[in-house]
């Protein structure tokens, strides 16, 4: 509907300009083609203006609408099944908004909640497509995403649910890192890969040794696992 009635001012600017200059082409045959370019101008501006309006209102729209999921995610006694459908339609009503892959991301807990893992690795499946890679939030998605399908009935989707975690662990752009690394060995550890989890969390603990003023809570719990295993 909005866009219908953006169209409908641009032609209407237009046919305005130019039954203006049809007029003055009479008077002066140099007058047509400046109004024509000054119709072009005018055009593109009109139509730049109100695209950053329905763009902005959209946002808006898009914000509320993901502060009312949030919010029955976060209830107390939260209807799930609610939840899932309440994400699902904002992702679909609000697929252009930058808010989309969180939506998707809500919807995909939800259903992990009422026990459906693996329509919640399809959703998330999306949700890392969608979600762009300069987001702060791009790499802890990743990370989830792994860790679901390494729970995932799905051989296949097991192992390329470990190469992600894999990847994400080791990727130095990574500002969750500490806590990819720490879920890495904990997967290790339950697989009965005790030296391979010994590795990842030494390199964990090592990997922020020096850090005093933020130290990782993930490499805390990491070097009280490794101090328990050499007992």
């Amino acid at each position: 509907m909005v866009t219908q009635e953006i169209t409908h001012m641009i032609s209407g600017v237009k046919e305005v300009v130019s039954s203006f200059a049809l007029e003055q082409k009479k008077k002066n045959k140099y007058v047509g083609p400046i109004l024509t370019g000054i119709a072009v101008f005018l055009i593109a501006g009109v139509g730049y203006l109100l695209y950053r309006w329905y763009y902005v209102n959209a946002q808006q729209k898009a914000q509320m609408q993901f502060a009312r999921c949030v919010a029955a995610y976060e209830a107390k006694d939260a209807n799930w099944q609610n939840v899932e459908q309440m994400c699902k339609n904002g992702a679909e009503q609000y697929s252009s908004s930058a808010l989309a892959p969180y939506f998707l991301a809500y919807q995909a807990d939800a259903l992990v909640q009422q026990g459906k893992r693996d329509q919640a690795l399809e959703v998330f499946d999306s949700v890392v497509k969608k979600t762009s890679k300069s987001s702060y939030l791009y790499h802890l998605l990743k990370m989830k995403h792994a860790l679901l399908a390494l729970d995932s009935a799905d051989t296949t989707r097991q192992i390329q649910g470990l190469a992600e975690l894999i990847e994400v662990a080791h990727d130095d752009k990574n500002i969750n890192r500490d806590a990819a690394l720490y879920h890495l060995g904990s997967y290790y550890w339950a697989t009965d890969k005790q030296d391979d989890a010994r590795t990842v969390w030494g390199e964990l603990v090592e990997l922020f040794r020096h850090e005093v003023h933020s130290p990782s809570l993930w490499a805390q719990q990491a070097k009280e696992k490794l101090a328990l295993i050499s007992q």
